[in-house]
C-alpha cells in the first residue's frame, strides 16, 4: 500500500474500498452538525444506504480523487478530497470529525500528504 502519508496521517484512496468502520465514520461525520457547520451546509439526514450510493457515484468521477483519513493505527478521522480538477490545478476540501483529536496536527498532516500526491503524483501545478 503505497498511500499518501505524512507524519501520522494516513490518505486512503476511496478507489481501494472502505471498511465498514470507516463508512460508519464517513457517514457521521456528514452527519455531525458542527461538522456541518463548518462546511457551511446542514447535517445529512439520508439514510445509510442512500449516502453509501451517492459516495460511490461521486467517487467514479475523473475530476476528483477522495481519500479517507487514517491515522498512525488505521482508525478513521475524516475525509479529504481534490476536486475539481485539471490537467493543472485543484482544490483541497478537508473534514476531520473526532473532535477530542483536533489541534493534534492530524488535519495539517492530511493537508500536507495531499499536497504531496497532487504535485508529484498527479503532476498539478497549483491546489487551492
Amino acid at each position: 500500500m503505497d498511500w499518501p502519508r505524512f507524519g501520522r496521517v494516513v490518505l486512503k484512496p476511496f478507489s481501494a474500498g472502505l471498511s465498514e468502520a470507516e463508512w460508519k465514520g464517513l457517514y457521521e461525520t456528514f452527519r455531525d452538525p458542527e461538522v456541518a457547520e463548518w462546511n457551511g451546509s446542514s447535517p445529512l439526514r439520508s439514510p445509510f444506504w442512500l449516502f453509501k450510493r451517492f459516495v460511490l457515484a461521486e467517487a467514479r468521477r475523473k475530476d476528483r480523487v477522495a481519500f479517507v483519513i487514517l491515522d498512525e493505527k488505521g482508525e478513521y478521522l475524516g475525509t479529504l478530497e481534490l476536486c475539481g480538477l485539471t490537467p493543472y490545478e485543484g482544490t483541497c476540501g478537508l473534514l476531520v470529525v473526532r473532535k477530542a483529536l483536533w489541534g493534534r496536527g492530524y488535519r495539517s498532516g492530511a493537508v500536507r500528504a495531499a499536497l504531496d500526491y497532487a504535485f508529484r503524483v498527479l503532476g498539478l501545478r497549483r491546489v487551492k
